[in-house]
């Protein structure tokens, strides 16, 4: 499994940023900065950042969790 971490020093601020996956791209974004985005390639490790601020540190955690188990669900009695 693979756990994406980012965290940006600032003196000021910080914001933790929620993510979701679209395609092969984890795209982050700031609940309180609106238009603060960074989006990480999957495959490539490329890294995109839209509107950086200098004062606000921005952190995220993207943990992808598998669509299915190797193990059975247990029965509920």
């Amino acid at each position: 499994m693979i756990e994406l971490n980012f965290e940006l020093d600032s003196t000021y601020g910080y914001h933790e940023c929620v993510s979701v996956s679209e395609g092969e791209w984890v795209i982050f974004r700031c609940p309180i900065c609106k238009d603060y985005e960074r989006r990480i390639n999957m495959l490539t490790g490329e890294t995109k950042v839209k509107d950086l601020s200098p004062i606000v540190r921005h952190a995220g955690r993207h943990i992808p969790f598998p669509l299915t188990t190797s193990s059975p669900t247990p029965e509920l009695n």
